[in-house]
């Protein structure tokens, strides 16, 4: 689907702050007059008093809220606010208000912090506009903290600072706000991507449904009850298409109004992905393959990733179950180029050659100039080549009547061909003397005379490309070693030993 939800609508809130209250002693009569008037001192002044004799007057806390933010006092208006909210005597219309109020100032801070990590996004090292996008989600957090969205936005912001055990913080307080309904709605099947009706199959009927109509489809926000936990879970149909579940509310918390709960919205598993990268990038792969579990627990069909979870299994000393986990993946997309790629570096780790051959050619089925996939398969049937001429080397060292197999020199120039394959596919890889150096090393076995010295002669004419470079001095060695050019031998040998300081 094509939609993205960036900015919040902010709705206007502040003109009705003094609607609606009954004004039962001269000092909040005083307020109500001061406040008209914006006397926003004069307004604080009545109310603390009201509010010294009476703490959960809750009338009285909403019109403080009030004078802040005319003072533009906004953290103490948030505070205020929320003192309001959890206050055990608010009624359902001050609690509207006030949730209206805060969701505001909430978007406004959130829309400020989107604003300013897009102008940055489009600069290079704008360090300010960083700072700003890191100041307003922070100052976004403080208003409205079960709005655990934001926490995302905080911790890019600051991974783009440079700040990497802040954005961790951001995102593991994500991730504490979303635990407890990820894994109960995982526990009940439910996923992103889910069909809204099979969701209503493990529910039951929803107890209330609200529909939005949006982008040429629907928004649709069921209430349900699990467990004996109150969730609300939101889906999407775009055009005639089944709704699918963009994202849930899990015990929803009881500072939000009833607006706000059945108000839809996406659940991101970029923060978990982000702190599976970050514990990856630290060396730390079982603490990495925690937070790929928790991607797929939310969505399953994800395939992002895949590479990162076989890697950790791998380094963390579980290759056959890296292997294994790949294998159901690629059962899942069987045309996933990047699975089968995944599995070919695997194998190659693990020196299984006949393996990388044949998902390589699955590959090159379905990408023919597949760069990684000819490369891997004209390394692979040369390791294999090597492989099996040893073999025949042992046979014939033990029973020197043993008549040699050349199943090797097929191999070879199985080898060969996918290297001038990719030659003649790349541009990168046709003067690449890595690849020339193997391609004649694989027809010098062959005994190809005329071709190995062809291939001599294009790395010599790459001198100048690689003047620099003593691995290339290395394999033009190995090449005049083995095909008796003494003297230029000698030569190169000099050259990658004067770059090597020797």
């Amino acid at each position: 689907m094509k939609r993205n939800m960036v900015f919040f609508a902010a709705c206007a809130a502040a003109a009705v702050l003094m609607q609606g209250f009954q004004c039962g002693s001269a000092e909040m009569t005083t307020a109500r007059r001061a406040l008209q008037q914006k006397d926003y001192k004069k307004a604080k002044q009545a109310l603390s008093n009201v509010l010294a004799a009476n703490p959960n007057d809750v009338d009285a806390l909403i019109m403080l809220g009030g004078a802040y933010d005319g003072l533009e006092q906004s953290d103490s208006a948030v505070l205020t606010y929320q003192r309001a909210l959890n206050s055990p005597t608010i009624k359902p219309d001050q609690k509207n208000l006030v949730a209206v109020t805060l969701f505001q100032q909430w978007a406004t801070a959130f829309n400020s912090g989107v604003k300013a990590f897009n102008e940055a996004a489009g600069s290079t090292g704008n360090a300010e506009k960083l700072n700003q996008a890191r100041d307003a989600f922070r100052t976004a957090t403080r208003i409205k903290p079960e709005y655990s969205e934001v926490y995302g936005n905080l911790g890019e912001t600051l991974e783009r600072l440079g700040d990497t055990a802040a954005a961790v913080e951001a995102y593991m307080a994500f991730w504490n706000a979303e635990k407890a309904g990820i894994e109960a709605m995982a526990t009940a099947g439910v996923t992103l991507g889910s069909a809204r009706g099979d969701v209503i199959k493990i529910f039951g009927t929803p107890q209330k449904t609200k529909m939005d109509s949006i982008d040429q489809g629907v928004l649709y926000s069921d209430a349900f009850t699990y467990g004996g936990t109150k969730v609300y879970v939101y889906s999407y149909a775009e055009s005639t298409e089944d709704a699918k579940i963009e994202g849930w509310r899990y015990d929803p918390a009881p500072t939000l109004s009833q607006a706000e709960v059945e108000r839809a919205r996406i659940l991101s598993v970029a923060p978990l992905k982000n702190l599976a990268f970050i514990a990856y990038g630290k060396e730390k792969f079982v603490e990495a393959l925690t937070w790929a579990d928790a991607v797929a627990k939310v969505r399953p069909q994800d395939q992002e990733l895949a590479a990162l979870r076989a890697q950790s299994l791998a380094r963390s000393g579980k290759a056959d179950a890296a292997i294994n986990d790949l294998k159901k993946q690629l059962a899942k997309d069987p045309s996933s180029v990047a699975l089968r790629m995944q599995l070919i570096s695997m194998y190659s780790n693990l020196e299984k050659y006949d393996e990388v051959l044949q998902l390589s050619d699955e590959v090159l089925a379905i990408e023919p100039t597949n760069e990684g996939a000819l490369y891997d398969a004209g390394a692979a049937s040369k390791n294999l080549a090597v492989v099996k001429q040893q073999e025949q080397f042992k046979l014939m060292d033990a029973n020197p009547k043993h008549s040699m197999d050349s199943t090797y020199l097929r191999l070879l120039a199985r080898s060969a061909s996918y290297f001038e394959r990719l030659r003649s596919a790349s541009a990168r890889y046709r003067d690449d003397f890595i690849v020339i150096g193997e391609l004649a090393n694989t027809y010098e076995v062959r005994k190809e005379t005329a071709k190995v010295r062809a291939l001599i002669s294009e790395l010599e004419a790459l001198e100048v490309k690689y003047a620099n470079d003593s691995n290339y001095y290395r394999v033009l060695e190995g090449l005049y070693a083995r095909n008796k050019m003494t003297d230029k031998m000698k030569e190169v040998q000099a050259k990658g030993a004067k770059l090597n300081g020797k």
